[in-house]
């Protein structure tokens, strides 16, 4: 059979004009028909789609039924736009041929039983491309049944791509046609019936860039991505004879229009239809002949666009541009082109690097050997400009002196001129620009020559005989280069020789192809001064990787991870724990060995490596497995702690890690619960503290410290949000990093005060930063971590935001000096590895930002961890993704391990002699813990053989190796007591904090034996005092906390705190010997700090004292607060000193009153009237103001109605006037009040009724839907409250009910019906849509127009201020989200959400935002007592209430017995069309706009 070779098509200003999908659906129809009489066959055409030249339904069966006619003129065929209306038609059809978008905008979608009946009585049914797509659900699996197979989303894929198929069956359908191939958009994988008979027509191997695109709906998922891996064959067409009778036929191609010139695609498709009808296929009255594009042009749903060439187009899909004419003799010649054609290859030459306004002088020089090109392919030379990447805008471009040498000299191409030329905008020109103007580059003129053009562009040479040699200048031309700054301008410039590419894009995609590859790993990177990065591990061996370690060998130890989140089962087998190892001594990792693999090791978040024994967190078990035999494979595995963590949440358990205090150190984060040992017992620490996240008194993220076998176990710390994992350095100092509540900027980094709490939730009621608190911090960062509350440590930096992950300290030499004895972390958020330079800031530390990696120009480097070799390099782990955060891995095949070292320094891996003591002593000082394991085990087990050798360490002049050998001194048995009081006698302040550390790891008194340091001069060592002064129970403690309480000198927060962490359990002791200390004498700045902090009945006392002696009322706000960490007696008594009606004389201040009662538990108004006087008259004068509601709920004021109705009408806060509308509303006559005002003759203006009625529906509880259902069923009302109570009751589940329930009783007026559909049509309850759809009749979607694929819509450009307007505007992005302080708080703030998310993620997180919801923004579904089911972001949960913030950011408040359920939804509370509200530029626009919200410095 003759292999006919059709063209492939990647133009890009195809894709520009014929936009593909993002969003699929299919449907698919047989048919089948007796043999023997004249056919019937209907096609059916869809609505308008994607633009001109694609998904063109109604031309493109045109062209088909002139196929037919010519196969066999006695068919009766007949095209229709839409589902014929006169049912006889389909009735009457043999086949019936459907053409058109898919899901909801299928054109069959709601006329599935019609196709149903047309198979059962023998019929045909054809699909054809977007139309073999259904919805998922019911219709789909009606898709699967008739048309035998279904484009099924998050399964199947759309990829454009070369098909090749060499092999056809025998089949009618495959009756005269050859093998063939074409580029076009078939679908694959798609789910197929396991009933009736299927048979493939078209099947052909995918190539591996079809899974390119990251996973969502449409463009990949892990099933397909297996299936493509495994080179299986996907098929794309396909005959199916149902169960239920007839035939039918699935089609994936045909999105290119002129696709359908080429005779193998137009005979497959016709045959096929025929053969559904019960047609011959194999008599045929005509042959079919290649269709000319001129004529292709006809029917089409759009206009050409202004600058439409269809002689580029016949070129680029190789189809004839006109109809052929016949000669005298009869003979049809064709029309001589001025295209140039040629059987040649194309051969490229040259590209150059991607040339933007960054590159020097806007230009690159280019230098061409012709001589190693063949004869026939030199003739000719093409040059070509790309769009660089990121669409064709702006893209002006000039050749400066394009030049041939050789033999006969020089040739100037300008003056020999071209043969054919085009532009992707304008015209080619010579010495002009593409828009006629003088060439200028950097605004300046260039080139004695030049050519204009405008990217994509090929300009086409013929080369005369002797010459050898091409120079050329590609340069930026300022036409582009001065619209939007430059930054839109990016191209690249290619020599090719013998023919023009197919796609003059194609270096483009070889370009991001490449900086994918690991070859080009290192070149995506900027690295710091005097360092250089090295790839030591990637794909295929190394798939996403989250932790390492580095053993004593210096062999890295790997977490392979695959099995994550929405990828669980892609790796069947389960993760991996990799060692990779350098087995030739010449520095690079040249084997990988799998130590082991499971399934309840994924997701693994933590390795920890000691000697033959490896410890691995994998939540919710942490497991330690052990090699006894040496040959790199577990001999057992036995479960440290269990139940520990959410499986698969990274805000769970983390790494392990060897402190050189002999102990272990982890830690787990929000989503840790508790800890449980081997047999499932909750552990209790050492301080009979349960470890539990209950705040009893634990909450959120921990740090650990345990023995190594687990016991003795310790929370050092508590309510952090996810503290990845924590590093402590030589002197037991512990440091840690935090994550933020996603886009407020709030990432931390934290030295760990020991016992200190870190602010996450609010330490009292459990509620988070959200909920709101009269001490509230300035800004949104800070107010993360409740920085104004007694009892919260600072943070030693917030850097922002981020998503923080691995951490480590830097004590080796061998990076530059700068990085020693630093904290090293990675983020990979914005990209980078990046070192926390320290210095003293009182008692803590403040530290800024010196990076040492990041991933500038690959922002898919995601580093997650990093470690510190033998040689005293680093190992960074990559988990190469394009997003991060929302827990999503896009992409799991990928993964890189670097190492980080000065230039030209190989990996060399010390060895130690353990078996000695010098030999240990010299591994003690190793950078590298598993070294210094090792080393410790050794030289603790010598006990004080050791000593000595101990002793000359604890001499060194690096006081890190002297801390390593004071624990160990400390150690030994009967000798902790010497060694800790020789230690405080140290010159060096951190070795004192050592020796007091160890003293408490000891078990001794503190305050007994290390009082004296008190007196001492460094803030440090009194810190570390203070906090080791928490457990200590004897008489001495509270003297020698008293003695640090009075050098305090009321500015350093982190010494208030480290006094507060000292004092807390022994409050009433401390604060009496402060007070004898101090000689009464306590009202001082200091003095006022330390009765804010303590917990003590006396400093309560002691703060209503300052209350009472007057202050400014901003001032109040830290007392008031504080009193609320007091007991509710303490502070109930102590406050009544500050009513009038216990004191006479100075006049109290009102709002003082009003903070008092609020915190006074047992306030009677009828025992104290002269403050329930004072405080009416003081509420009455806040109507209007934010707290007037809540002021009147709480003192329960009855005469002030007027006011709060006139607050619920008020616009500008809708909180505060549903406040005031719920009050209303609950009270004894709320019902008949609100039936008063939405009377017909109500006194409230259209205006004003219109808010009460959307404020009733955002409450949402039953009075409101009752009054709503009321107002929308009188058919007397006005129209326009009708329909606004037919919206309000649309907001909530339960009022959704009450509309259907009215329906089906013929209780809604019809005038409502549509809008209604409408409304419940589109539900997030199915049940309820579902319902809606069959009672009430629903609208055509507002936006019909389908989006082009993922791939394609990151290149577009768009305009940022028109997204911004967008933004603001139509897309309603500015009522839950917050940018630069403009807008409502309902989901993050994006204000730097284009550093955190590549431009990939970020079209996906708008397009299908339930695929990644910020961990705290779930969308809560609350079920209550009275039945509602309320949607919203939880907002805070104590013991006694529950808010939820609505999409409309309005909280709803409920009390915790008024709750039935509350759970945790899978879909995002953002809806999911909002990409409906705006065309397709307008999208592009927005997201433009999100990704220029970058970091502030």
């Amino acid at each position: 059979m003759k292999n006919d070779v059709l063209p492939t098509t990647s133009w890009s200003w195809v894709a520009a004009f014929a936009c593909t999908i993002l969003t699929w659906n299919m449907l698919a129809t047989t048919a089948e028909s007796a043999e023997g009489s004249e056919k019937s066959i209907l096609l059916i055409a869809g609505k308008p789609s994607h633009g001109y030249g694609a998904h063109e339904h109604y031309a493109g069966l045109k062209v088909l039924e002139q196929s037919l006619l010519d196969a066999n003129p006695n068919l009766k065929t007949e095209v229709v736009r839409g589902w014929p209306s006169d049912a006889s038609k389909v009735e009457s059809a043999d086949s019936v041929v459907l053409y058109s978008d898919g899901q909801g905008r299928h054109v069959a979608f709601n006329h599935r039983d019609e196709l149903r009946a047309l198979l059962k009585r023998g019929g045909g049914l054809v699909c054809l491309h977007y139309a073999t797509e259904m919805s998922p659900g019911e219709s789909g699996d009606d898709m699967v049944e008739l048309l035998g197979g279904h484009f099924e989303i998050h399964y199947s894929v759309n990829p454009h791509w070369i098909a090749k198929f060499d092999s056809l069956p025998e089949h009618p359908i495959t009756h005269g046609v050859g093998s063939f191939s074409t580029n076009d958009e078939w679908y694959f994988h798609l789910r197929f019936s396991d009933k009736g008979k299927l048979t493939p027509i078209l099947q052909a191997v995918a190539p591996e860039s079809t899974m390119r695109r990251p996973d969502s709906a449409h463009t990949g998922n892990p099933h397909a991505r297996k299936s493509v891996a495994a080179g299986e064959l996907q098929t794309v067409a396909w005959a199916y004879e149902p169960e239920i009778g007839g035939r039918s036929f699935g089609f994936t191609g045909g999105h290119h229009h002129w696709n359908w010139s080429h005779v193998p695609v137009r005979r497959l498709v016709t045959n096929a239809i025929r053969w559904t009808a019960g047609d011959d296929p194999s008599t045929e009255a005509g042959s079919l002949k290649p269709i000319p594009a001129k004529q292709l042009m006809a029917d089409q749903d759009f206009d050409p666009p202004k600058d439409f060439d269809l002689k580029s187009v016949a070129k680029e899909f190789e189809i004839p541009l006109n109809m052929e004419k016949e000669s005298k003799d009869g003979s049809k010649k064709k029309q001589p082109s001025k295209e140039s054609t040629s059987a040649v290859a194309p051969k490229l030459l040259h590209v150059s690097p991607l040339v933007t306004t960054a590159t020097p002088d806007h230009r690159v020089s280019i230098e061409v050997d012709l001589g190693g090109v063949d004869e026939i392919a030199r003739r000719k030379l093409f040059l070509v400009v790309s769009e660089g990447g990121n669409d064709y805008s702006c893209d002006h471009v000039a050749w400066l002196d394009p030049t041939l040498h050789g033999a006969k000299g020089t040739l100037d191409l300008v003056e020999q001129g071209w043969v054919t030329a085009r532009a992707g905008w304008g015209d080619v020109r010579k010495n002009a620009n593409c828009s006629g103007g003088p060439v200028l580059v950097q605004n300046q003129p260039a080139g004695k020559t030049s050519i204009g053009t405008h990217a994509p562009s090929v300009i086409e040479f013929d080369v005369p005989p002797g010459f050898d040699k091409f120079t050329v200048t590609g340069a930026l031309e300022s036409g582009g280069t001065k619209q939007h700054n430059g930054n839109n301008t990016s191209v690249r410039f290619a020599i090719y020789a013998g023919a023009a590419p197919d796609n003059l894009n194609e270096v483009d995609a070889k370009s991001v192809d490449q900086q994918r590859l690991p070859e080009q790993a290192v070149a995506g990177l900027e690295v710091a001064e005097g360092l250089e990065v090295m790839l030591m591990g990637s794909e295929p061996d190394l798939s996403s990787l989250t932790n390492l370690d580095i053993d004593h060998r210096g062999r890295v130890w790997v977490c392979d991870v695959m099995n994550y989140r929405r990828n669980q089962g892609a790796r069947p087998e389960g993760d991996r724990i990799l060692i990779l190892e350098d087995t030739t001594g010449d520095g690079n990792l040249d084997q990988v060995h799998t130590y082991y693999q499971g399934r309840d090791i994924d997701s693994a978040m933590g390795i920890c490596v000691l000697g033959n024994e490896v410890i691995v967190s994998a939540s919710p078990t942490i497991w330690k497995f052990t090699d006894t035999d040496g040959d790199d494979v577990p001999d057992s595995k036995v479960a440290l702690f269990t139940e520990t963590g959410q499986p698969q949440h990274d805000h769970s358990a983390h790494s392990f890690l060897f402190g050189d205090d002999g102990k272990l150190y982890w830690n787990f984060g929000n989503t840790g619960m508790q800890v449980k040992d081997a047999n499932g017992e909750t552990v209790v620490d050492i301080h009979g503290r349960a470890v539990v996240d209950d705040g009893k008194p634990l909450f959120g993220g921990m740090p650990f410290r345990c023995d190594l076998d687990g016991s003795n176990f310790e929370v050092l710390a508590h309510n952090f949000r996810n503290n990845w994992e924590t590093t402590v350095d030589s002197f037991g100092a512990l440091w840690q990093s935090d994550n933020d509540d996603d886009g407020n900027r709030g990432t931390r980094i934290n030295f760990v005060m020991e016992q200190g709490n870190y602010g996450y939730k609010d330490e009292q009621t459990g509620a988070s930063w959200r909920a709101d608190r009269i001490n509230l911090e300035d800004e949104i960062p800070l107010q993360h971590w409740h920085l104004n509350d007694p009892g919260v440590v600072p943070n030693v930096l917030q850097t922002g935001a981020g998503s923080p992950s691995g951490i480590c300290m830097y004590e080796g030499r061998l990076l530059p000096k700068r990085f020693w004895d630093e904290v090293i972390h990675c983020d990979p958020g914005p990209n980078v590895v990046r070192a926390y330079p320290m210095k003293p800031d009182g008692a803590g530390y403040s530290a800024t930002i010196e990076p040492l990696i990041t991933g500038t120009t690959d922002n898919w480097f995601r580093p997650a961890d990093v470690c510190v070799a033998p040689d005293g390099s680093l190992f960074v782990t990559d988990w190469y993704d394009p997003g991060v955060g929302g827990h999503h891995q896009k992409d799991s095949d990928r993964g890189r391990l670097f190492r980080v070292a000065p230039p030209g320094v190989k990996y060399s891996v010390p060895k130690f002699d353990l078996s000695s003591v010098d030999g240990a002593i010299a591994a003690l000082k190793s950078p590298n813990r598993s070294v210094r394991y090792l080393a410790w085990q050794k030289l603790h087990s010598m006990g004080v053989d050791a000593e000595p050798a101990l002793l000359s360490l604890y001499q060194d002049d690096n006081p890190r190796y002297r801390a390593r050998a004071l624990w160990l001194l400390g150690k030994i048995e009967g000798q902790g007591r010497k060694y800790v009081d020789k230690a405080l006698g140290d010159d060096d302040a951190n070795i004192r904090c050592t020796a007091i550390r160890l003293c408490k790891q000891l078990g001794l008194s503190v305050a007994n034996v290390c009082g004296e340091a008190a007196s001492d001069s460094s803030a440090a060592v009194r810190r570390e005092l203070a906090v080791a002064l928490r457990f200590d129970e004897s008489d001495a403690m509270p003297s020698v906390w008293a003695k640090l309480a009075q050098q305090y000198d009321g500015e350093d927060r982190w010494m208030l705190e480290a006094l507060g962490i000292g004092s807390d359990l022994r409050a009433a002791e401390c604060f009496a010997s402060w007070m004898k200390a101090n000689g009464g004498n306590w009202n001082t700045p200091a003095g006022r700090d330390l009765v804010w902090r303590l917990r003590t009945d006396d400093a309560a006392a002691k703060m209503v004292e300052l209350l009472a002696g007057g202050m400014p009322s901003d001032e109040t706000k830290r007392y008031f607060r504080s009193l609320e960490y007091h007991p509710d007696a303490v502070r109930g008594l102590v406050l009544r000193q500050l009513l009038p009606d216990e004191k006479s004389g100075k006049k109290v201040d009102p709002q003082v009153l009003v903070r008092t009662v609020k915190r006074m538990p047992d306030f009677d108004p009828v025992k104290f009237p002269k403050t329930q006087l004072a405080i009416t008259d003081y509420i009455r004068s806040r109507a209007g103001e934010p707290d007037f509601v809540e002021l009147v709920d709480q003192f329960e004021i009855r005469d002030m109605d007027d006011q709060l109705i006139a607050t619920m009408l008020r616009q500008g806060d809708d909180n505060l006037s549903l406040s005031a509308l719920r009050l209303l509303l609950k009270r004894k006559d709320g019902w008949n009040r609100f039936v008063s005002i939405l009377a017909k003759d109500s006194k409230y203006d259209h205006g004003q009724l219109g808010r009460v009625v959307s404020l009733l529906g955002s409450l949402g509880n039953g009075r409101a839907i009752g009054l709503l259902a009321k107002t929308a069923g009188d058919p007397e009302m006005d129209y326009g409250l009708r329909s606004a109570s037919v919206r309000a009751l649309a907001k909530s589940d339960g009022g959704a009910k009450e509309l259907l329930k009215m329906t089906e009783a013929k209780k809604l007026p019809a005038d409502t019906h549509l809008l209604a559909g409408g409304l419940l049509g589109r539900n997030a309850n199915e049940e309820i849509a579902k319902r809606a759809k069959q009672l009430l009749p629903q609208p055509a979607a507002a936006d019909s127009k389908p989006l082009p694929p993922l791939d394609e819509l990151v290149r577009l450009t768009g305009d940022s201020k028109k997204g911004m307007a967008i933004f603001r505007g139509v897309a309603t992005c500015a009522n839950c989200h917050i940018v630069d302080g403009f807008g409502k708080q309902v989901g993050p703030d994006l204000s730097e959400i284009g550093s955190k998310l590549s431009r990939e993620a970020m079209f996906t997180s708008i397009l299908a935002p339930s695929a990644g919801i910020s961990h705290n923004y779930e969308n809560m579904i609350a079920l209550t007592e009275d039945g509602r089911v309320v949607n919203g972001v939880l907002v805070s949960e104590t013991d006694d209430k529950l808010v939820l913030r609505t999409a409309e950011a309005i909280d709803l408040e409920f009390y915790q017995d008024d709750i039935v359920d509350v759970k945790k939804s899978e879909k995002s509370i953002m809806p999911e069309n909002l990409h409906h509200t705006t065309d397709q530029q307008g999208l592009v626009d927005m997201v433009e706009y999100l990704m220029g919200l970058k970091k502030k410095s």
